[in-house]
């Protein structure tokens, strides 16, 4: 590449300001992740500010996940978030994913079962809307590779710490919400807590549940529920999801699922949140600036819920 070549990339109107050239090749180079870029994507997103600006927040985002790791610090956690967050927000699903791998090891490596789990949810929802969607990204098979390998990473680190605690009761089993590993009928009582919310499909949650009880088998659920709408900037953030909140049912809603999987005597109770819980919530998923308007129904909107039901 001749001296015109990269007097191309570098005098560029409106690029961003960590896009340069290799001196010896003229290749448009960005310093901010250390490697050289194809003309398609300096031209799609090094050169549109807001664009650049995203890229700029996924990457360095990235990097002080990666630098929090090192040094073992649980501010891992929101920064691989926000990370995963904005590769999704450029459309580079892939990127997103491996962000959430991330996550998950480290909270895998510190016992954090529930939290690499949360990740792992939020990681296949983004997997499976990249699918449905036709995203190039993912044909890439080290990408589920990757995902699945967390996951399995999880069911390992359990075991370790049962075998550690000498539990002779206790089984892990890999599978999914949607598609337990279970015989039919076979389990006298399911507990979950936040985890249903997770689903895309909660529907399928509850037949399955209804399958795998034994008669007389009890159902106990610790959930979020909704009592009326939901703003759409929490609706529509992938952090909401993460955060057990964006795929809340209505109470009527979530009663009637249970009932319709064939559940009998659905018992559910309110719990109001604590404003200062909620406000702690909504800022910590980053979303603060999108709900400015916080009025008495939005606190008394998401509401924990217990339910419970029985199998006939």
């Amino acid at each position: 590449m001749d001296i015109r070549s990269e007097v191309r990339y570098v005098a560029m109107e409106n690029k961003c300001t960590w896009l340069g050239s290799k001196e010896d090749t003229g290749e448009p180079y960005c310093r901010l992740r250390g490697h050289t870029l194809p003309d398609a994507e300096v031209y799609a997103k090094c050169t549109t500010p807001d664009l650049a600006t995203m890229c700029i927040d996924a990457y360095s985002s990235l990097a002080r996940g990666q630098d929090a790791i090192q040094s073992n610090s649980t501010d891992a956690f929101p920064w691989l978030l926000e990370s995963a967050t904005q590769f999704e927000n450029l459309g580079e699903t892939d990127n997103a994913i491996l962000a959430y791998v991330k996550a998950i090891e480290f909270a895998n490596k510190n016992d954090l079962i529930k939290k690499s789990y949360d990740f792992f949810i939020a990681a296949r929802i983004v997997f499976e809307d990249g699918i449905a969607e036709g995203d190039p990204a993912l044909n890439n098979s080290s990408v589920k590779e990757e995902l699945l390998a967390a996951g399995a990473e999880m069911i390992e680190k359990a075991l370790a710490n049962k075998d550690k605690v000498g539990a002779v009761n206790v089984d892990f089993r890999l599978g999914e919400i949607e598609h337990l590993p279970v015989a039919d009928g076979y389990v006298d009582v399911i507990i979950s807590n936040c985890v249903i919310n997770l689903s895309p499909d909660k529907d399928q949650v509850f037949r399955e549940a209804f399958r795998v009880l034994k008669p007389g088998g009890k159902l106990a659920v610790s959930d979020m529920v909704t009592d009326g709408p939901l703003p759409e900037a929490i609706k529509s953030s992938l952090s909401a999801w993460a955060g057990c909140i964006a795929g809340a049912l209505s109470i009527e809603d979530y009663v009637s699922a249970i009932e319709n999987a064939g559940f009998v005597d659905v018992q559910l109770e309110r719990q109001y949140l604590d404003h200062e819980l909620v406000d702690d919530a909504v800022d910590e998923l980053g979303l603060g600036d999108l709900v400015e308007d916080r009025d008495e129904t939005f606190y008394t909107t998401v509401i924990s819920a217990k339910i419970t039901a029985y199998k006939p």
